[in-house]
């Protein structure tokens, strides 16, 4: 009987601390479910911004896009005009040395003529 009561007790005290055990792993896990929650919300929240960055850098590059086909038409545009422009200032000088020629023929022809008169 000493025997019993002795390893009741003992079984006692085992089984109180089972329960505390298994009290302690309980709240163990509803903390890390706590902590997990908070994390997947932490973490949701950072995909969010990290969109919502990813969405502005892209409405960034598409701006800086346009502004450079912007500036691409507007350098062709001015290649054009200054091939014209060279090409008005090629006929100017081509004209100008024509009307030198003229102007050389002509003293000739005037020299020639008082000569001859």
């Amino acid at each position: 009987m000493f025997e019993v009561e002795k390893q009741r007790g003992a079984l006692k005290r085992q089984a109180a601390k089972a329960r505390r055990y298994r009290r302690l792993r309980e709240e163990l896990r509803r903390w890390e479910k706590v902590q997990f929650a908070e994390r997947y919300r932490l973490l949701g929240d950072a995909i969010e911004a990290a969109r919502a960055r990813l969405s502005e850098s892209r409405a960034r590059e598409t701006a800086a896009a346009a502004h450079v086909a912007e500036l691409e038409a507007s350098l062709e545009r001015q290649r054009l005009e200054l091939m014209e422009a060279d090409g008005r200032t090629t006929a100017a000088r081509e004209a100008a040395h024509a009307s030198e020629l003229e102007i050389g023929r002509l003293q000739q022809q005037i020299a020639f003529d008082k000569r001859q008169v």
